[in-house]
């Protein structure tokens, strides 16, 4: 076994080394030794092994002589070109800042953290491509400065992950720069500020462990780390890397089985762009993956995030995230790329302001202004978080809706399975709101991170039940051990759309419930409810969030924005009153919110009844 892993790696580093010299970078669709490996199974020494052939300083994502590929895509790729452009601009604005200070936000480094990575990375690309060593001399009086901190925060591993792999980019890629007494400084904050801190357990788990961004990112940045200081200190370097190739598989668990990330739009990009770091710095690197871009689910969230996005322009932000939340357009065109699914990204604005380096690393070559439509018009994602996102077309004028399950207890999740989104054309008439940033709740003495049935968390106007459109009974928020999966799909030119377990959510209440999303003969969402009750009647609030103007009009409640209406109607057996709900926060220190309206229907199902409650959300034109 020793001498078949001893081939592939040189083979690979050849593979890598010739991909140099094409036009197309080596990171874009190559996925060399990607053979899948056992590394749980394979011995310290083996592993080893992977290490022997280490390619030369610059290792990380950015080889010597790439420059001229990033330069040749540059001068025939409009995205690239404004990216590039957009980088430099940036970089000489970092030159005139003086170096980060260790300043705590809360009990976060976090936002020091990564602003260091910003001005390395910016910096540093533009020193690559441009040989001017004032960006060089700026990085290093930058890392320079932060080495003398204290520690990187370990208290939030976050902060030591982004800082560790701020500077594994800063020491490779100005190796050839630096001088040994700045190398050495540097090295040594690596290994004591980041490297041996992921060797300490923190509430007796380890901090690189988990299944969540967490993983990816801290994973990320100790094996980074790990992977430029390499020569220093060979045999613990690898018992770093091995480590976080390893924990780094329970990660990529939460992509399957079809690229639906459980933690939301804004933790897949956050969570994504690190996995994809990871993957091709070990390709870089040592010329393998150990065949984790080929992980369940991996590739095929570009095709989730690409659904994700309605014509209104908004995301179905779920979750603790924003209503735009996919501006990673590379990260998108990597993972189409890669899986061979090449309208699946979202198009680069023509006059985005973008600087993203790693969009310039990985893909260059690609016209982000331009990507193909997709085929399907349907998305369907199990998992722990399903979703279902169905649109009439992909045009400007098209219908779409989102509809989400999952379980309560999930990494930043809400009380909102069963929610659901609805766009008409570019207006958005059922939302989601967005969330107040953790410092501010904590700062007021919230406890945010329980998810125990009463905590706090779910007193948060905008985290229980009555800030999203579901189904709310007896005034309860909904099981946190509830699980909401999808139980039948549909995918015809007359229903698109699925249907939801939802009988875990209301603590016995319903011998079964369901909720099923559609769009309907191409012209309306249908939100169908199917109750059965036991031998205690239901006392029910249909909920429905939407930043249109509502107005109750007879048994309809009547939405207006962007001088476009939509009517809302529920069609029961028992009498269903629409309302207008108050949306005012009631826990001490929550915040009130701006621009949305909780609106619906309220009533009463009796005992031992199976009720079906048929409600029509359909677009009009204003007279």
């Amino acid at each position: 076994m020793k001498s078949v892993i001893l081939s592939k790696s040189r083979i690979c580093f050849v593979a890598i080394f010739l991909a140099l010299f094409s036009a197309v970078p080596v990171f874009a669709g190559e996925t060399q030794g990607s053979a899948i490996v056992d590394v749980k199974n394979i011995t310290q020494t083996q592993f080893d092994d992977y290490l022997r052939n280490i390619s030369a300083h610059p290792r990380l994502f950015f080889p010597k002589g790439y420059e001229d590929i990033i330069k040749k895509n540059i001068a025939t790729n409009a995205s690239a070109k404004r990216i590039h452009k957009n980088i430099l601009k940036r970089a000489n604005k970092y030159l005139n800042k003086t170096p980060c200070e260790r300043v705590m936000t809360g009990r976060r480094l976090l936002p020091i953290s990564r602003e260091v990575l910003k001005r390395v990375l910016i910096m540093s690309y533009a020193y690559r491509m441009t040989g001017d060593v004032k960006y060089a001399k700026r990085v290093e009086d930058e890392m320079l400065a932060v080495s003398k901190f204290s520690d990187w925060n370990p208290s939030h591993f976050f902060d030591v992950g982004e800082m560790t792999f701020a500077f594994a980019v800063g020491y490779d890629w100005l190796f050839d720069y630096l001088s040994q007494e700045s190398k050495d400084i540097i090295a040594k904050a690596i290994y004591e500020k980041g490297l041996l801190e992921g060797d300490k357990k923190q509430n007796g788990r380890h901090p690189l462990q988990g299944h969540s961004n967490w993983n990816a990112v801290c994973n990320t940045g100790l094996m980074c780390g790990a992977l430029a200081t390499y020569e220093n200190y060979p045999k613990y370097a690898s018992k770093v890397i091995r480590r976080s190739v390893i924990f780094n598989q329970s990660h990529l668990e939460e992509y399957a089985p079809d690229g639906n990330y459980f933690e939301g739009a804004r933790y897949w990009g956050y969570g994504t762009s690190y996995q994809i770091r990871l993957i091709t710095a070990l390709q870089s690197s040592i010329g393998t993956d150990f065949g984790l871009i080929k992980s369940k689910g991996f590739l095929e969230s570009a095709k989730y995030i690409k659904h994700l996005k309605g014509p209104s322009g908004y995301i179905f932000n779920y979750h603790d995230c924003g209503m735009h939340e996919t501006s990673f357009t590379s990260i998108h065109a990597w993972l189409a790329r890669n899986s061979d699914n090449k309208g699946c990204f979202n198009k680069m604005p023509k006059f985005s302001n973008s600087t993203d380096v790693f969009g310039m690393l990985l893909c260059s070559d690609i016209d982000m202004y331009n990507p193909e439509t997709p085929a399907t018009k349907v998305f369907f994602g199990n998992g722990q978080t399903p979703v279902v996102l169905a649109r009439t077309s992909w045009n400007d004028d098209a219908l779409f809706m989102g509809m989400k399950g999952g379980i309560i207890r999930g990494g930043h999740a809400h009380m909102d399975a069963g929610t659901f989104v609805f766009d008409v054309g570019k207006t958005r008439f059922a939302s989601e709101m967005t969330c107040i940033p953790y410092n501010i709740l904590e700062s007021q003495g919230i406890d945010l991170h329980s998810k125990k049935q009463k905590s706090q968390r779910w007193k948060l106007l905008r985290l229980g039940v009555k800030s999203h459109s579901v189904l709310i009974a007896n005034s309860l928020n909904f099981d946190v051990n509830s699980k909401v999966p999808i139980i039948e799909k549909f995918d015809t030119k007359t229903a698109c759309g699925a249907t939801f377990d939802t009988t875990s959510l209301y603590f016995g209440l319903f011998l079964k419930s369901t909720r099923k999303a559609i769009l309907k003969d191409e012209n309306h969402l249908e939100i169908t409810d199917t109750l059965e009750t036991t031998n205690k009647p239901a006392f029910l609030r249909w909920n429905l969030i939407t930043e249109a103007q509502p107005k109750i009009v007879g048994d309809t409640i009547e939405l207006k924005r962007d001088g476009k209406k939509v009517v809302v109607k529920m069609n029961s057996p028992y009498l269903a009153t629409p309302q207008i709900f108050s949306l005012e926060p009631t826990e001490k220190g929550d915040k009130p919110v701006k621009d949305f309206y909780a609106v619906g229907f309220t009533l009463e199902v009796p005992a031992d009844t199976k009720a079906v409650l048929k409600t029509t959300l359909t677009p009009q034109l204003e007279k």
